[in-house]
């Protein structure tokens, strides 16, 4: 190693300037580019991740633009509401006692509001509470209690039948 740098010595001016000169360029080359390669590795990452999150987007995009618009879905709920209001069962005491199979104790017509009174079974109970789901919004069940009466079930109930529409 000694020889060479003795040799180097020795050479022409120029020839050492130039060879310290492609020496200095060689290492700005080297460290630049050991500098650039996690900026661009770095730059690439961000690049998939860009690409993915757009692939992500417009895939979410068509899917909201497949999905019905406001106005459809608000149209189909005012035809709903008035295929409701146009099979929306009446309250009718005859055809409550008629499915449960109930005995009536009391009844009690009033401005808006009915409270009846029932001697009801377990089952029969069932069938009550199955008719009273079947009153859509003209008739409310606003409050009952039940009691037990001796072998049966005593039912005090209160409906509301105002009509809020």
């Amino acid at each position: 190693m000694n020889e060479r740098v003795i040799r180097w010595l020795l050479a022409p001016r120029y020839v050492r300037w130039l060879s310290l000169l492609v020496l200095c360029m060689g290492s700005v080359a080297l460290m630049a580019l050991l500098c650039w390669q996690p900026q661009r590795e770095t730059q690439q990452k961000l690049s998939s991740e860009v690409r993915q999150q757009v692939q992500r987007y417009q895939a979410l995009w068509r899917q909201l633009r497949q999905q019905p618009t406001l106005r459809h879905i608000l149209l189909k709920n005012t035809q709903l509401n008035m295929q409701q209001q146009q099979t929306a069962t009446l309250f009718s005491l005859a055809t409550l006692l008629d499915q449960s199979g109930g005995e009536l104790e009391s009844w009690q017509p009033g401005e808006g509001k009915i409270e009846l009174m029932l001697l009801v079974s377990w089952e029969q109970i069932q069938q009550v509470f199955a008719y009273f789901t079947t009153l859509t919004d003209t008739a409310c069940l606003e409050h009952f209690i039940i009691q037990r009466h001796g072998e049966r079930l005593r039912a005090h109930f209160t409906l509301d039948t105002r009509d809020d529409t």
